[in-house]
């Protein structure tokens, strides 16, 4: 029949023995696409063209060409517009970016290339939690990469477009995270203030007001942060205080608040965390900054004991050392502790915690 003299026919027993030698193992993936390639701009304008460009794109998916998957049956809509048989590519096209960005077939694409496919076909992103749930997982692979400018656009999507009420407010607290690693300080505070409204979980409620006060000390707003969670006692509000004074140079509150964070720890039995002995140090720091001898010697005496054998046992004892003896040793582990990006570990802590409240 391919040689029938009917075009049509000639097409028709193209695409039957095309099928039938790669169904036997007689053809090769490769070589069916290219003669199912060769076919669909011989024959054009009925059914037989969405057959081939349906198994053409369902081969490509096959092989992991997801783009070439999709841009084929995107032609095969567009060819078809308006008619029923462009319905059945349009759920060709759905199913296979379900697979791809909410039954994880994407996870082996390099997260640029997954971006890239993401937006250009957009248009396929589900309505409802689904879509929004394909969104907040590329978005977390974009921030695990540290594409953070690419993360913060596409929950800004959702933010602007998709969403409305409680959810909204939802995906804009993430949005304020995202943008505070991104050193966007401004854009955090109207990610949270641009959503604001009632009826979120207390949880919720509580996670936007420390992403704002971290906003507003990103800002150097200092009093308006203090003032936001002047009240809160909770253990992340009170690490965040502490922060907040740390980084405004307010070295006599600074150290204040960073030996409240120990509490007894000095006086148990159990030794230091990495964090605790952090705290410890920059307590030291501030009380000598702010030429607070007495409470300088209060951490010596205290937690020289707990620091002894630790990794920071030479540092602690230059950084609690009388003040009238420092000088370059005490200079440089001052900066060595400085040096520590409180913003970083915030959002470090931010996450686990966020990812503990899910689990």
């Amino acid at each position: 029949m391919e040689k029938s003299g009917d075009e049509k026919l000639a097409a028709q027993a193209i695409f039957y023995h095309t099928n039938a030698a790669l169904n036997a193992g007689a053809l090769t993936q490769t070589q069916a696409i290219e003669q199912l390639e060769r076919l669909r701009f011989r024959w054009r304008g009925d059914a037989l063209e969405l057959k081939t460009l349906r198994k053409l794109a369902a081969l490509y998916m096959g092989r992991g060409q997801w783009h070439q998957s999709l841009k084929t049956l995107r032609v095969a809509t567009q060819n078809f517009n308006g008619q029923n048989a462009a319905r059945v590519a349009q759920d060709d096209m759905r199913g296979a970016f379900v697979k791809l960005f909410l039954n994880n077939g994407a996870d082996k694409m390099k997260p640029v290339d997954a971006l890239a496919l993401f937006y250009d076909n957009l248009d396929l992103t589900p309505i409802g939690p689904d879509g929004d749930e394909m969104i907040r997982r590329m978005s977390d692979r974009l921030v695990a990469v540290d594409l953070l400018g690419p993360a913060a656009n596409l929950l800004a999507y959702q933010v602007d477009k998709r969403l409305d009420g409680i959810a909204k407010a939802q995906v804009a607290t993430r949005l304020a995270a995202v943008y505070l690693m991104d050193h966007k300080a401004d854009k955090a505070l109207a990610a949270i203030r641009d959503s604001h409204i009632t009826g979120l979980p207390d949880e919720e409620m509580h996670q936007r007001m420390l992403l704002e006060a971290r906003a507003f000390a990103g800002l150097k707003q200092w009093d308006n942060a203090l003032d936001l969670i002047a009240v809160d006692q909770a253990e992340d509000t009170r690490r965040l205080r502490a922060d907040i004074y740390w980084d405004s140079g307010n070295w006599a509150i600074a150290g204040q608040k960073a030996e409240e964070l120990l509490d007894v720890r000095w006086s148990d039995t159990v030794p230091l965390s990495t964090g605790d002995r952090a705290q410890v140090m920059r307590a030291a720091v501030a009380y000598s900054l702010a030429n607070d001898e007495a409470s300088l010697a209060r951490i010596r005496e205290h937690f020289a004991p707990k620091m002894k054998g630790t990794p920071d046992a030479g540092l602690f004892a230059v950084l609690s050392s009388d003040i009238d003896q420092h000088g370059l040793a005490f200079r440089e582990a001052a900066a060595k502790i400085a040096s520590v990006d409180t913003l970083q570990t915030f959002m470090k802590d931010f996450a686990k915690r966020k990812s503990g409240a899910k689990s």
